[in-house]
């Protein structure tokens, strides 16, 4: 993978000879009526590879009023990558773009020089809520780029032995996901076990791409996170 400058830090543990994993807990973070356990930045770790944000919500069930009513708000400079488990979303922006998003579809938004979004559950609605909303960091060559959005209804998925993985964001195997991103990332939802997401960062220096780096969720929200051997980072 060629050089890229990202504007983030890269995902880079001094000393470390082989992959290993640090438990950080979430917190819990009220937006108006819901909250969300935010495992990205936390103390400790802010970015995993270009990965600078991860907000939880759910899983939960409701009558009304709808929880999800996030108004109209400026992002510059990053991409967001929504992937529901459960229920139903509307995403709105300045852009024109009004999306229904369901289970099995991802929305990506890059923001790029400046966009204006919201995010409401829709009047008709199944009563459930499960998902995740994360950003990713954009390199510097694209930091000031037109805005753009783009929706897929139904993310690729790869039969693996014993499971199913659906990719929401990047590459894995053969597959890559229909939208655009900038830098060289992975993100799926596998079906075989209790973590919800697998992120990759493939990160490297001139042409050595580095492993990909894995984040998941245990049954108590409390988020484990890789360091990566400092070579992968050298030439």
């Amino acid at each position: 993978m060629a050089d890229l400058t990202v504007a983030a830090e890269t995902c880079v543990a001094l000393g470390a000879t082989e992959h290993q994993f640090e438990s950080f807990p979430g917190r819990d973070i009220a937006l108006g009526a819901l909250t969300v356990t935010r495992v990205l930045p936390v103390k400790g770790k802010r970015l995993v590879g270009p990965w600078c944000f991860l907000d939880r919500f759910g899983p939960l069930t409701f009558a009304d009023p709808s929880p999800m009513d996030i108004g109209a708000h400026p992002h510059i400079g990053l991409q967001t990558v929504t992937w529901l488990l459960d229920g139903e979303l509307v995403h709105y922006d300045s852009l024109g773009y009004e999306s229904l998003l369901r289970p099995g579809g991802v929305n990506v938004m890059t923001s790029g020089a400046a966009i204006a979004h919201a995010e409401r559950t829709p009047a008709k609605n199944s009563g459930r809520l499960s998902g995740v909303q994360l950003w990713v960091a954009l390199p510097d060559r694209d930091r000031h780029m037109s805005a753009l959005f783009q929706h897929v209804e139904r993310v690729p998925l790869d039969e693996q032995r014993g499971g199913i993985v659906q990719l929401f964001a990047g590459s894995f195997s053969a597959l890559a996901s229909p939208a655009t991103h900038h830098s060289g990332i992975f993100g799926g939802d596998p079906s075989w076990g209790r973590i919800l997401a697998a992120l990759g960062a493939r990160i490297g220096a001139r042409s050595s791409p580095a492993p990909s780096t894995r984040v998941g969720m245990t049954p108590d929200s409390t988020w484990r996170f890789p360091t990566i051997p400092a070579a992968a980072f050298t030439g």
